[in-house]
């Protein structure tokens, strides 16, 4: 089965919100006190993450299964690589932000639970 370009396209303008999101300026982030009481910053993390490697599994959904388990673990791989990644622009290049091992966490949560809800409903394991 072929694997149309427009079936990732979601994924595609999630990836792209989440880059903007993610490079955004520390300034321009909006900031409540109640935020750093419930980690909303790791919960969002979470989501971004959960949401952009579910919806790159999503086109493998008709692949055979054995294919779909090898692109479900690359895919969360690669969402892992892309929130390491992102902490090290933070770090380097954004204004007022920083490098946050906790994000990282955040990211590898969201990216193995897409992971795992993949495995569990796309292909039944």
């Amino acid at each position: 089965m072929k694997l149309h370009l427009v079936k990732f396209l979601p994924a595609i303008i999630w990836l792209l919100l989440s880059i903007w999101l993610l490079t955004m300026p520390g300034s321009k982030i909006p900031h409540q006190d109640w935020f750093d009481t419930f980690q909303v910053d790791k919960w969002v993390h979470i989501c971004l993450f959960f949401i952009l490697c579910f919806l790159f599994m999503l086109p493998f959904k008709k692949q055979m299964i054995t294919k779909k388990t090898y692109w479900f673990a690359a895919i969360a791989f690669l969402g892992i690589v892309y929130g390491v990644g992102i902490e090290f622009i933070q770090r380097d290049y954004i204004a007022n932000r920083s490098f946050d091992i906790w994000d990282i966490v955040a990211d590898i949560i969201g990216c193995s639970t897409a992971f795992a809800l993949a495995r569990k409903k796309l292909v039944g394991i």
